[in-house]
């Protein structure tokens, strides 16, 4: 468990249509069963039904909602609001160069509550938001295989809740660490694992889509996929079975043998090959701690997955990790 300073735009909605107005953009009912005190993760799809941005809504006060998005999809985000706020009741302001978000990953579950272990917190249940004063919050996203932590916070305050974190005993994750724990969770990332050219059910994502509040954007085209068939390609863990290389790829530094530099070859876009076939590329690649193995992300053809199936990249052989390194699979 670790903390990161995530790159996060950062949009503030207010009005009296806000919930209106976000229900026919966003996969997920932010109108009808949607209260003050929630959060929701979910996706902005484009009419194509693939994916714009993937987003939280925080719903922290009755005045306002806060979208964080990544910060590469912050501009067409931002635009993307824009472009349907006319004829309602709502403003949205961007606020990302006032605030910041520190995120927790917590890879195992548990019964406690992290932020009762650093500060003095009401408890904040799953799937939550709670204000910390100086309008500022902290949110809880319990998913089936992980929990997130994360604090909105003004960029003037960040070094005080980084100390108040350093006491507690949660240190800060090292990049490469948080990419790891990321990977072995098979956390799809935008710009990485998914764009605008994926399906969100093709990154593993279709649990966010709520086809039962209504029309948004896309939804036509999510559902067919949905109730009419399924996507051809599919987000897939893989673990390598050799992974020198890569080890020398995540751990060298500027004294390591230049040779074995120019050995590590895999990195993100490389073919997934299978019988002589490309049947998808990686995406994201880690070194995991856990597995003392070299584990990846890729989009793979769906008819390349099975249990026993073999894979190669740049000769490198891999095999499915079938379930994320988690208690709950």
């Amino acid at each position: 468990m670790g903390y990161f300073l995530k790159s996060s735009g950062i949009i503030e909605i207010k009005g009296g249509e806000k919930g209106a107005f976000l229900q026919g953009l966003f996969s997920q009912d932010t109108a009808k069963n949607f209260a003050v005190g929630q959060i929701l993760y979910g996706i902005f799809p484009d009419t194509k039904g693939k994916i714009l941005s993937d987003a939280f809504v925080l719903y922290p006060d009755p005045d306002r909602f806060l979208l964080i998005v990544p910060a590469v999809t912050f501009k067409k985000s931002f635009d993307h609001l824009q472009k349907y706020l006319i004829l309602i009741s709502a403003s949205i302001e961007n606020l990302s160069d006032k605030y910041v978000e520190l995120s927790i990953l917590n890879e195992e579950p548990a019964p406690q509550n992290v932020p009762q272990r650093f500060m003095d917190l009401k408890r904040v249940e799953p799937n939550s938001c709670l204000s910390l004063g100086e309008n500022q919050w902290v949110y809880y996203f319990k998913s089936s295989r992980y929990e997130q932590w994360g604090f909105v916070l003004k960029k003037e305050n960040k070094d005080l809740w980084i100390k108040k974190l350093d006491a507690s005993g949660i240190l800060p994750y090292h990049e490469s660490e948080y990419e790891a724990a990321r990977v072995e969770l098979q956390i799809p990332e935008y710009g990485k694992d998914m764009d605008e050219n994926t399906f969100p059910q093709e990154a593993g994502l279709e649990a966010y889509l709520n086809f039962k509040k209504g029309c948004f954007i896309g939804a036509e085209v999510l559902q067919r996929i949905h109730y009419q068939g399924h996507v051809n390609r599919a987000l897939a863990s893989l673990q390598f079975e050799d992974s020198a290389p890569v080890l020398h790829l995540e751990r060298c530094d500027v004294s390591a043998d230049p040779a074995a530099r120019s050995a590590v070859t895999i990195s993100p876009g490389t073919p997934v090959i299978q019988e002589g076939s490309e049947v998808g590329k990686i995406t994201s690649i880690a070194f995991s701690k856990k597995l003392n193995q070299t584990i990846a992300l890729a989009i793979l053809k769906r008819s390349a997955l099975g249990q026993e199936k073999t894979f190669y990249a740049l000769e490198q052989k891999c095999r499915l990790l079938l379930h994320p390194l988690t208690k709950e699979g």
